[in-house]
Formats: C-alpha cells, sequence, structure tokens
C-alpha cells in the first residue's frame, strides 16, 4: 500500500496505457493480466525511480514468451479452427443416426435391447458448438467470422433440442413390444425412423437441393398420422396413446431436423464465400 500510495500517478499513467493498447489489439482476455503486470513492475523498482534496465529486460522477456507460446499454437492446434467444426456436427449426427438404426433393428428383429443413448454421450460435442456465440465478445474480426461463429453457434443450440426431442422419443419406442410382426402394418413407423436416420445423413452441399424438394412431398396431414397410428395400436397390441405420443414426437423430431438441414446449407454458403 505504500509502494501504490507513493506512486499512484506513474502506476496509473502505466494502467491507462496498457488497457489502450490491449484494447487495440484485441486482446481483451489478457487485460488482468496487463493489469497485474503494471502492478508488479511498481513492485519491483518500489516507484523510486524508473529503471529502464528493468523495464527492458521485463518487455524483451514477455515479448520472447508471447512469442513461444504463438509457436507451440501454431504447431500444436490446427490455423483454422472453423474447418475442424463441420467434422464436429456430423459427429454429432452420426452418433445420433447409429443410434435410431439400433434401435429400429431391434423393433424388427427383437432380442437384446441396444444401450440408452445418455445426454452426455452428445452433450459435449454440443456445448462446444454452442460456446462459439462467446468468442466474438469483444475481439476484432471480420464480419463475415463473426456471422460464421453465429451460426455454429445456432446449429449447437439446434442439436440440444434434437437431444432433447429424441431423448422424450425412445423411452416410448422402448415400449413397444418387440419384435413386431412380419405381417402387422408398420409402415408408417418404419419409414418415420428410416426417414429421421436418412436425414441424418444429408451432406451440407445436399440441404439445399432437399429443403427445396421437400414441398413437392405429400405429407400425411396430422388427422391423417393419427388414423393410421390409431389402426396400427391394434395390430401392434400397442396403446392408442402410446402409439400417438410417438407419433407426435417423431414429427417435432422431424422439423428439427429440417431446420438442421437447412441450417448446414447456409453454413456451407458461408463457408464457400470465406474460402
Amino acid at each position: 500500500m505504500h509502494e501504490l500510495s507513493t506512486n499512484w500517478v506513474v502506476l496509473g499513467i502505466a494502467l491507462l496505457l496498457t488497457g489502450v493498447l490491449i484494447r487495440i489489439l484485441g486482446l481483451l482476455k489478457g487485460l488482468g493480466t496487463g493489469y497485474l503486470g503494471c502492478w508488479a513492475l511498481d513492485l519491483m523498482h518500489r516507484g523510486n525511480q524508473v529503471n529502464w534496465g528493468v523495464i527492458f529486460d521485463l518487455a524483451f522477456a514477455a515479448v520472447v514468451g508471447i512469442l513461444m507460446a504463438q509457436m507451440a499454437t501454431w504447431a500444436l492446434w490446427p490455423r483454422r479452427p472453423l474447418q475442424q467444426l463441420p467434422a464436429l456436427e456430423a459427429r454429432i449426427a452420426s452418433q445420433l443416426e447409429t443410434q435410431i438404426r439400433a434401435l429400429q433393428q431391434w423393433l424388427g428383429s427383437g432380442g437384446t435391447p441396444p444401450a440408452v443413448l445418455r445426454s452426455q454421450d452428445l452433450l459435449p460435442s454440443i456445448q462446444q458448438l454452442q460456446q462459439l456465440r462467446d468468442q466474438d465478445q469483444g475481439v476484432a474480426m471480420p464480419a463475415h467470422t463473426k456471422r460464421l461463429l453465429s451460426r455454429w453457434a445456432q446449429a449447437g443450440s439446434l442439436w440440444r433440442q434434437v437431444l432433447r426431442q429424441w431423448l422424450l422419443l425412445e423411452p416410448l419406442l422402448r415400449q413397444l413390444a418387440t419384435p413386431l410382426l412380419d405381417d402387422a402394418p408398420q409402415p408408417l413407423l418404419h419409414s418415420t425412423l428410416t426417414d429421421l436416420a436418412e436425414r441424418l445423413q444429408v451432406q451440407p452441399s445436399l440441404a439445399a437441393d432437399l429443403s427445396n424438394a421437400e414441398p413437392n412431398n405429400v405429407e400425411p396431414s396430422n388427422a391423417g398420422t393419427a388414423q393410421l397410428l390409431l389402426e396400427q395400436a391394434g395390430s401392434l397390441g400397442a396403446p392408442q396413446p402410446l402409439l400417438l405420443a410417438i407419433g407426435q414426437q417423431c414429427q417435432e423430431l422431424h422439423q428439427l431436423l429440417r431446420s438442421r438441414a437447412l441450417l448446414n446449407a447456409a453454413l456451407a454458403r458461408l463457408t464457400a464465400l470465406q474460402r
């Protein structure tokens, strides 16, 4: 406290210049470290006089440390981390597709049911996408890169909704009696699960074509879907409310995956513009 009280003018100027410099360079995450460095430098030379030799030694050590950290970053981390995000998103889709395929096979053949998909299996990857929303806060970057980061963060939020919807649907499917009879009229349930799995395979470059083609597809209305599910309830020996709940959850998941296809198409366009 004595050192601060006797040299507060010089320390205040140092803090002001450090804050301005860090903001100009766009290094706001290092603002606290810069302020701490000013205070440590003030204590080292006791505030009695400006020791240019000590200042030079510390500045030289700081510059060398920054360069070494940058070299380690270039060597150990990808130079363009945004290029890793499509693979991350595709891995999430692949895990969910595998679970749907496994559950569909179990419904048809019976036997031991597949392991339940846990939220922890997908949530860490989804959170990596959602956290991109905060990376552009206070950091100088091109407007196009900010839009790309925002889109990827939107993809993370969408995937969280998809995961939540599947966690609601899977327990309902596990309540069906297996194996489902081959002669039972089950086209709606089987085709619905097949459609969900195929939507997870859609590549970003084909998402726009899929979304443009969807309006031409004739899908049954809600009333028609409900009627088909009610007809299947008797043949499958399943309660009518159970099949109606499965149909509703499948429709919600269908809409979310359609939104994912549209978002992937937008991401593909933004990525192409960046290149």
